[in-house]
């Protein structure tokens, strides 16, 4: 025999002697590693996967509520009682003020109103699809007297088909089933933002300075918040 052979058959003979499987080549064979000797009982496994996160909860059907209503004057912060699961449109007015009006809140939708002067417009709370923060409490910074109401979806006006809405401040519409598209028309020096938001998604349809005129998708039914100090008119179809 050559030294090789001499060699592998000289392993053979240990391993039937010894019944372990201890290796005996030069180097590397190619096999893929052995886990857990002979005898040991352990398996190699694969580890276990991660638990799947629990679903979230449902939101449920908004509920017709009491309106809330909070005023002072100058700065202020105000604790609500409205429900953090359902969601609120908050109209603030300030007919009287000359400077900077800011309407904070501690939840999801964080800034509300942030404006120059008389101000008087309608924004939502508690809509975030995946909220997270329900608002608990609402801080003003305003230089003269206010006015704050929380109302629900009642409060809101309703874009059916074929009618015209018209406003020339910041304003949340309500659109029913059978609505799918809206006929914009904003004019103004500042800018225009426009969010649709329904029960699972929300997303910024329009974003840019006026004039704007053009039709926007908008299936109902859903929300819309219209953001703009500006002349507008919007017409569901």
């Amino acid at each position: 025999m050559t030294r090789n052979v001499r060699r592998w058959a000289g392993c053979v003979l240990t391993l039937f002697a010894l019944g372990t499987t201890a290796a005996c080549a030069d180097g590397p064979t190619g096999f893929g590693h052995l886990i857990g000797g002979r005898g040991s009982g352990a398996i190699a496994t694969p580890p276990p996967m991660p638990p799947s996160p629990p679903p979230s909860p449902a939101r449920p059907a908004p509920a017709d509520l009491p309106p809330e209503t909070h005023s002072g004057k100058g700065n202020a912060s105000v604790p609500i009682s409205w429900p953090g699961d359902q969601p609120g449109f908050v109209t603030f007015e300030c007919p009287n003020c000359v400077s900077n009006v800011f309407v904070n809140t501690d939840g999801d939708e964080y800034s509300l109103v942030n404006a120059i002067g008389s101000y008087r417009g309608t924004h939502w709370i508690n809509m975030s699809p995946h909220a997270h923060r329900p608002t608990r409490t609402l801080t003003i910074r305003a230089n003269s007297a206010w006015t704050l109401t929380i109302a629900d979806a009642r409060s809101l006006p309703v874009a059916e088909p074929g009618k015209a809405l018209s406003g020339k401040a910041e304003s949340v519409l309500k659109i029913p089933g059978g609505v799918h598209r809206a006929a914009l028309d904003a004019t103004g020096d500042f800018h225009l933002a426009v969010w649709v938001t329904t029960d699972s998604s929300s997303r910024l349809a329009v974003n840019q300075r006026p004039p704007f005129r053009d039709t926007i998708p908008v299936e109902g039914p859903c929300y819309v918040q219209i953001e703009a100090a500006a002349k507008w008119t919007f017409t569901a179809s």
